[in-house]
């Protein structure tokens, strides 16, 4: 009888690859699933695994999913089991040769789950990221605790599958994927691959049969997502009435954990992180800026190209990645060749932008940002309205007020960034700020969620050391209201001042009148996306 579990010092990653891939041993590397030689390489090169543990009967839901919507009813005969590879970085003169002390003296970097499919092996895998690629902010990563004999192993990462273009291709695995961070961070009820690819989800086939998949198109997916409860915002370059930026649109969603499926020519992928341009200082003053105006490109979940891909801002970036040590998760192509002829390369690709929006929030990021943009306005915002109160509690030796009203009225210039929290979250992220507003906003009712738009002045948000880019202000916006109107604005906290509507939730939209806060100082917020959170 064969041990359920068997470990080994990883000699021969390309033997590894081979293995999984159920290749034989003289099979090219360039015959093997491209997914798995890349999440292989990503274990190799970047996370530095040294050993791996083979769990060699994995009972997987979602191979057993697909195996009942389509692969038990083939002639051919496919195994209903999977198993699961788990990988560790170990060292190999401390190791007596079993697993379950390689559990305890190594460090758990993921697992691979191999598909009894050779030409899909690679099935539902989680890969640690967490500090594995430099300025990568992966808000969609989640903590996953998978079983090892009597242990509980813990790998912080997002998960992963190959398209098998049977019943999943890439558009259903990129609401797949998006729908698994969805369980993981808003409590999404589990979709397995039979939910996504039925009748009822799908509704119609514009390629006859559901299966064989032949792909959704962008109607079919916001369809889908819209039966699983996901209710989906779709965005669209050719549609769009204003410049397209894809980059501007997903920003504040991904800053929020919120995964986005983007459309490419041809393809579909799942964004699931943002890059940070390290150099603060390259983005000039100016009189207000968003903090995605920082972001230099996307994190990826490509089915057909592998995990934790790099989308970079622009060709530009793309260069600079190359020369850098990022080229390795960078997409390979010509871009001299039209995009509908090549891979993706850049964010300049992106054609379409579909967000799965989580039950309850229908104040949209464009909203929130719109309404943010509004009450910073310099001339007739919020901060220009109750200028005279904090101007005489600058006067009284407030520095923040100050520091507020140089950047937003003067020439010092503003920066916001903005997300979507829990308000229980958000009740406790102002442990550091002054206690009288905390006391306040303790006191004033939230929903559920809330779209959080924290500011500071551009010096401050440019400082090299993370710990000095202090907050300067803070909007609160009810995530359940369905336009960009200023009554969406629950809380307003500006250095010296605090505006709240305390009986919002009673129907009542007016607000009261300003709250002198007369020793109001910037403060350190940590956790902020692309501010504090390095």
């Amino acid at each position: 009888m064969q041990p359920l579990y068997s470990a080994e010092r990883i000699s021969d990653w390309k033997g590894l690859a081979r293995s999984i891939g159920q290749r034989k041993a003289n099979t090219s590397s360039d015959d093997l699933s491209r997914p798995l030689v890349a999440s292989l390489r990503f274990l190799e090169e970047r996370a530095k695994a040294t050993h791996v543990v083979v769990e060699h009967r994995y009972i997987d839901r979602d191979h057993r999913s697909a195996f009942s919507h389509f692969y038990s009813r083939q002639f051919h005969s496919t195994p209903n089991v999977c198993a699961r590879y788990h990988f560790f970085a170990a060292d190999d003169s401390q190791w007596d040769g079993t697993a379950n002390q390689l559990v305890e003296i190594g460090d758990y970097l993921g697992y691979i789950i191999q598909r009894p499919t050779p030409d899909a092996p690679l099935g539902r895998s989680i890969l640690a990221v967490k500090g594995l690629i430099p300025g990568a902010r992966v808000y969609c990563a989640s903590e996953f605790e998978p079983h090892l004999d009597v242990h509980t192993c813990t790998i912080t990462g997002v998960p992963f599958a190959q398209q098998d273009s049977v019943v999943m291709r890439c558009a259903e695995t990129a609401i797949w994927t998006a729908a698994r961070i969805m369980h993981k961070h808003f409590d999404h009820p589990l979709i397995l691959p039979a939910d996504i690819t039925s009748p009822v989800t799908i509704g119609f086939s514009s390629h006859g049969r559901l299966i064989p998949s032949g792909g959704l198109s962008t109607d079919q997916m916001a369809h889908a997502l819209t039966m699983l409860d996901l209710g989906p915002i779709v965005y669209d370059k050719k549609s769009s009435t204003e410049k397209w930026d894809p980059l501007r649109l997903v920003t504040a969603y991904l800053a929020s954990s919120i995964p986005v499926i983007l459309g490419v020519p041809g393809h579909a992928v799942t964004a699931c992180g943002l890059l940070e341009n390290s150099a603060r200082r390259s983005i000039k003053r100016a009189a207000l800026r968003s903090a995605g105006e920082w972001v230099s490109g996307l994190v990826i979940q490509d089915d057909a190209l592998g995990p934790y891909r790099l989308m970079p801002r622009d060709l530009v970036t793309y260069g600079k990645f190359k020369r850098t040590n990022l080229d390795d998760l960078l997409s390979v192509g010509d871009p001299r060749t039209p995009a509908k002829k090549r891979w993706w390369l850049t964010a300049k690709d992106i054609d379409g932008v579909i967000v799965p929006l989580p039950d309850r929030i229908y104040h949209t990021a464009h909203n929130a940002d719109s309404l943010t943009r509004k009450l910073l306005d310099s001339k007739k915002g919020l901060i220009r309205e109750c200028s005279s109160m904090i101007a005489e509690i600058a006067r009284t030796g407030s520095t923040g007020a100050k520091l507020l009203l140089d950047a937003a009225l003067g020439k010092g210039g503003l920066v916001y960034s903005l997300r979507c929290m829990t308000q229980v979250k958000a009740r406790q992220s102002t442990v550091t700020g002054n206690p009288r507003v905390r006391e306040l906003l303790r006191n004033t009712p939230l929903p559920r969620h809330v779209w959080v738009a924290e500011f500071t002045s551009h010096d401050l948000f440019t400082h090299s050391d993370p710990n000095e880019r202090k907050v300067l202000g803070e909007f609160y916006f009810d995530a359940t209201a369905p336009t960009s109107m200023e009554s969406a604005l629950v809380f307003a906290h500006c250095m010296g001042v605090v505006l709240i509507r305390p009986d919002l939730c009673n129907g009542d939209a007016q607000r009261e009148e300003p709250i002198g806060i007369p020793d109001d100082e910037p403060f350190y917020r940590s956790g902020i996306p692309l501010w504090t959170d390095a």
